[in-house]
């Protein structure tokens, strides 16, 4: 069984897209596209992922769930955008935005650097307590 290959297939078959089509949409070959849907190509890398997600329109967590590099989340994205409702003023929606992009741009990041993002939040956070 080939859930990830079988997933874009399907995504790509019901948005009425050739092979050839989707790998020019995602800037990547189309032999690639063929591998990876005939379970050939057994990891994708994390920028062609993305790049397929991209050009069908699907959020890349999704893709790259099914191809394991990342967990299943245990925040949903009607949770997140519950959180950021929750935000008050607009400096602190566009700074948990930024956050968010930064870090999703970043699928990379080391536990260490993770770590470091959070201390700097924190800091940030306890820093803007400080002068009210």
């Amino acid at each position: 069984m080939n859930k990830l290959g079988d997933y874009i297939k399907a995504k790509r078959e019901s948005k009425g897209l050739s092979k050839r089509a989707l790998a020019d949409a995602a800037n990547i070959s189309h032999t690639e596209i063929h591998r990876i849907e005939k379970g050939q190509r057994k990891n994708p890398s994390v920028p062609v992922l993305k790049s397929i997600a991209a050009a069908l329109n699907i959020p890349s967590e999704e893709l790259l769930q099914m191809a394991g590099y990342i967990e299943n989340l245990d925040i949903s994205s009607q949770q997140l955008e519950f959180g950021l409702k929750q935000l008050t003023s607009k400096k602190q929606k566009d700074a948990a935005l930024k956050i968010i992009k930064d870090i999703s741009e970043n699928d990379d990041l080391s536990e260490d650097d993770f770590q470091d993002i959070i201390r700097q939040v924190e800091i940030c956070i306890e820093l803007a307590r400080r002068k009210k």
